[in-house]
């Protein structure tokens, strides 16, 4: 049996749109609060929270992952 994930949009910075995708969003993606929307499966944004340092947002931990920096201070 097939299981739906529930999917999250969320905003992120252009750089980090890069780092995951490889390209540069479309303007049509850009959202009210300066971003641009991302649809993520709810799966990966508690990942995404779960790695979160003090003080930062999604789009700096999608970079500093990108970067291969995922380890603790």
């Amino acid at each position: 049996m097939l299981h739906k994930m529930a999917m999250v949009t969320i905003s992120i910075s252009a750089e980090a749109y890069r780092a995951i995708t490889g390209g540069s969003p479309e303007p049509s993606l850009r959202d009210d609060r300066g971003g641009y929307r991302f649809i993520v499966d709810r799966k990966t944004l508690d990942r995404l929270t779960a790695a979160r340092r003090p003080g930062e947002n999604y789009s700096d931990v999608i970079v500093r992952l990108a970067k291969g920096d995922g380890g603790e201070e």
